[in-house]
């Protein structure tokens, strides 16, 4: 858990604060223009991620319960998630889209005063007081994808149901 504290520190958190200190600082400059602009930019973005990453859930949704459950390497997991998906594509995507929206909410309210402070404050105070907070959103992230992975994980052992009951069915044939 360390590990990933550290990792996800210097890949995603501190970076972050840095683009979003440059951004408001630049913003302030520049006017509300750039301000509109960032922000639909920031979103348009976003929108093109959150599509991608519903795609890719459709297939890979539950490969990470696979691999726990039932062993072998990360190809044979990610084949055994596309097989199991395989007819509950559109499930899971929309099971992930309702999760997704729930996500992006409390994430977003999480984001709110953060936007708020480092909008108001300059320079170093602004990158020190934008840094500490990523902490709570980094949190935050942690209960969001504790979450996702029970939601992985009963998705799985839904799918497992139907695959049991389907093998049982065979033995009759």
């Amino acid at each position: 858990m360390l590990a990933r504290l550290v990792v996800d520190a210097v890949v995603a958190i501190v970076p972050a604060s840095v683009v979003l200190v440059l951004l408001v600082s630049s913003t302030q400059e520049a006017g509300t223009a750039s301000l509109v602009l960032a922000v639909l930019a920031v979103g348009a973005l976003y929108a093109v991620g959150l599509v991608a990453m519903l795609v890719v859930r459709a297939f890979l949704g539950v490969s990470g319960p696979v691999a726990f459950h039932e062993g072998g390497g990360p190809v044979a997991a990610l084949s055994r998630s596309v097989e199991l998906l395989r007819g509950h594509r559109s499930s899971m995507a929309r099971t992930r889209a309702m999760w997704m929206v729930i996500a992006l909410v409390v994430y977003g309210l999480a984001n709110v005063p953060m936007l708020v402070v480092g909008s108001t404050a300059t320079g170093g105070v602004a990158a020190l007081v934008v840094t500490l907070y990523s902490l709570l959103l980094y949190v935050t992230s942690l209960m969001l994808l504790s979450f996702d992975t029970a939601l992985e994980g009963v998705f799985y052992a839904e799918l497992l149901r139907e695959d049991d009951a389907r093998e049982i069915a065979r033995t009759f044939e």
